[in-house]
């Protein structure tokens, strides 16, 4: 083996044994602004943060394995477990310029703990099965996947208002609205709707009716909404940002 050669491998060695070893906080700045790490461990590529922050949202014990080849398409590609038992996650994470997608989600997480869109006084758990989303420019733009309020509770109403599902059927990416399909799991109402998402705004529709074993009470409620069609059922319409 000539020198040269000798010298060209021995730098290839030193380059790897150093990408290898470099720290789990370089992995920050590629985070979005609003996640920070915090006590970040381990190495770039397999690495853990004792605590992830979101806004108000906080999780122990998140684990990475990053993806190599992502890098040469400056992208960031991980493989996500959260340890935290007040939260369990799985996920794959590719983050990019201006955009970020997860596919394979299965998640859980409460309610009660900084999820902006739950109102004060409100609790449950909140169960995600995705097989894919994408948000850019700060909005979702496509998703894949179930998602289900589970347990609902208010205290105002001192009331369990059930378990709800949203469907999202495959679809291709594309300028349009995002639909899904809006239905009751068990509790005290029939529930049956569509949830649409365009942008930053929702709107959300359907049909909601009690079922026999719901609470007189929660049943007076729905009057709110006006009269009921000959099956027992109101319409409700909401619409809005997130």
């Amino acid at each position: 083996m000539s020198i040269r050669t000798a010298l060209l491998l021995a730098s290839v060695v030193f380059l790897a044994t150093l990408l290898v070893r470099l720290p789990a906080r370089l992995v920050t700045p590629f985070l979005p602004a609003s996640v920070s790490c915090e006590l970040p461990q381990g190495t770039l590529w397999r690495g853990a943060c004792g605590q992830l922050r979101s806004g108000a949202l906080s999780l122990a014990a998140v684990h990475w394995v990053l993806q190599p080849l992502a890098f040469a398409r400056l992208r960031l590609s991980a493989d996500i477990l959260c340890d935290d038992p007040r939260a369990p996650i799985q996920a794959h994470v590719e983050l990019g310029a201006g955009e970020w997608a997860v596919s394979n989600v299965s998640a859980q997480l409460p309610l009660q703990r900084g999820l902006g869109f739950v109102p004060a006084g409100w609790s449950g758990t909140l169960q995600l099965m995705l097989e894919r989303a994408r948000v850019a420019q700060g909005h979702l733009v496509a998703i894949t996947g179930e998602v289900r309020l589970l347990r609902l509770q208010s205290a105002s109403l001192g009331a369990a208002l059930g378990s709800y599902e949203v469907r999202f059927p495959a679809a291709s990416d594309s300028s349009g609205p995002i639909v899904g399909q809006l239905h009751d799991l068990q509790g005290p109402f029939a529930v049956d709707g569509q949830l649409q998402l365009s942008g930053a705004d929702y709107q959300l529709s359907g049909t909601i009716a009690p079922h026999e074993r719901a609470d007189r009470s929660l049943s007076q409620l729905l009057q709110l909404l006006g009269p009921a069609d000959a099956d027992g059922r109101r319409r409700f319409a909401l619409s809005g940002s997130y």
